[in-house]
């Protein structure tokens, strides 16, 4: 039996690394275990991330999806502002519940046609600094009418 115990200063994200077993088996003298976490802090992405699939181009009208960003702590969060790195994104946020929940709406205008990537960083007025920041990464594919 092996337990293996995160540190609880673990910064919220992902954690990936490996354990290694040295052992007296001559047939497995090495055994190597993945470990794989995702440290969640008080606020959430759901889901946490954003797939428009496959659209038609040209769109009509910019294409949304909505996110909800939830705070799990006590005290109030802000959402403070949405910056997108790829210009065919925007995003939108409306107040659910002041301090605790909050809907993101992210808009994809006409872009080029093929595959889009990009992300959206949502930036909270939270008291750590480690949390203040979530990136929403978002992708999908535009494909031509009839092609």
């Amino acid at each position: 039996l092996i337990t293996a115990t995160l540190s609880p200063k673990l910064p919220v994200g992902v954690f990936r690394s490996r354990i290694v077993v040295k052992t007296t088996s001559e047939s497995n003298p090495v055994v190597t275990i993945p470990v794989f976490a995702r440290v969640e802090g008080d606020l959430s992405l759901i889901p946490s991330d954003v797939s428009f699939g496959l659209l038609e181009a040209p769109l009509e009208s910019p294409a949304t999806r909505t996110v909800r960003l939830q705070n799990r702590s006590e005290t109030p969060v802000h959402v403070l502002s949405l910056k997108s790195n790829n210009p065919a994104l925007s995003a939108g946020v409306e107040k659910v519940s002041s301090g605790k929940v909050y809907d993101i709406e992210v808009r994809l205008k006409n872009s080029d046609v093929g595959p889009f990537r990009g992300q959206v960083t949502i930036t909270t007025d939270h008291p750590d600094p480690d949390q203040r920041e979530l990136v929403l990464p978002v992708y999908g594919i535009l494909a031509r009418k009839g092609g």
